[in-house]
């Protein structure tokens, strides 16, 4: 018997990406890859790639970063820091929102908020992202997952050392990752891909305890096909 292994495709700039500099990538509640860019952030829907930029209202086109909040808002991280997120296909910054220019105001940026299911580690303080409100939570010590996602009805959350499973209440680690970092990629119908350096790791889960595999991949962008 012959065992399946994924598929993996590049996407460049004829396939319709904005640049070939991907910084992350991240995949929302409805399934859609966003691919942050040197030019702009892209959603692609498996299909086609729709990018976003300053000319859509982008405080910056360099975009490093992306999550999703419990209410489908897309926070993006970009190179001037500007509070910014995305819903329903319109940006909104300081220029249009009053959540955005609350947090300029504060001096409050991407890497200082997280959601309001946020897990809690021993790091610095956070502020946590209500629907029109910010919070500085009393346990002063917030973590801010790279990534969050659900599999077969649990959430989990991943961060540059761990995979959580959230079990509500409390939280518990289910993975540890022995790089000192990894930088997390999507997942994907059971696949949590993650990297570190040229390695790709395709992480399946099964019951209670991951699966972790190693693919060997150039030092260039990838996504599952």
């Amino acid at each position: 018997m012959y065992s399946q292994k994924p598929q993996l495709r590049h996407y460049s700039l004829s396939d319709g990406l904005p640049s070939n500099t991907v910084y992350s990538i991240y995949q929302d509640s409805k399934g859609f890859i966003w691919f942050c860019t040197s030019w702009g952030i892209s959603r692609f829907d498996g299909h086609h790639f729709e990018t976003i930029t300053s000319n859509h209202g982008l405080p910056d086109n360099e975009t490093f970063q992306a999550w999703e909040d419990s209410w489908q808002r897309l926070w993006v991280s970009t190179y001037n820091g500007s509070p910014t997120y995305i819903y329903n296909g319109k940006v909104y910054s300081a220029q249009n929102d009053n959540l955005c220019r609350l947090m300029e105001k504060k001096k409050i940026g991407f890497y200082d908020i997280v959601p309001r299911w946020s897990l809690y580690s021993d790091q610095h303080t956070k502020y946590i992202i209500g629907k029109n409100s910010i919070s500085n939570p009393k346990d002063s010590t917030a973590q801010s997952p790279y990534l969050h996602f659900s599999d077969q009805g649990i959430d989990y959350y991943v961060s540059a050392k761990r995979i959580i499973r959230k079990d509500y209440p409390g939280s518990t680690i289910i993975h540890t990752f022995k790089e000192k970092a990894v930088r997390t990629c999507f997942y994907f119908k059971g696949h949590l891909y993650t990297r570190h350096l040229n390695t790709l790791y395709d992480i399946v889960f099964k019951g209670n305890k991951p699966v972790e595999k190693k693919l060997k991949c150039p030092a260039t962008s990838l996504i599952l096909r």
